[in-house]
């Protein structure tokens, strides 16, 4: 994906914006503790770090505009699930046998 989040186009600029807008939400509810942030980590690390990695950039021009703190639920479990996501296992590494 090339380009600013000003220069996409509506439909995939919503596209973007309901993947940050939905993990934040997520990361809301494991870290206040609605859902078991473990599990939040194991069963969607892998979709965390790759939806992440590909919005980086429009995080990051949004946050200029917005804040830093803008979507940060978010950019904390990607670094979670860097921290734990074993991809050969499919579970975290925290995650019993």
């Amino acid at each position: 994906m090339n380009g600013t989040y000003e220069s996409m186009d509506q439909s995939l600029k919503e596209k973007f914006e309901k993947v940050c807008r939905t993990y934040d939400l997520v990361g809301i509810a494991g870290h206040n503790k609605m859902l078991p942030h473990g599990i939040i980590v194991t069963e969607w690390g892998n979709s965390i770090i790759r939806l992440h990695e590909l919005c980086q950039p429009y995080l990051d021009e949004l946050r200029q505009e917005r804040g830093p703190a803008f979507w940060n639920n978010f950019s904390q479990l990607y670094a979670e699930s860097v921290k734990t996501w074993t991809p050969h296992s499919g579970k975290s590494v925290d995650s019993p046998t």
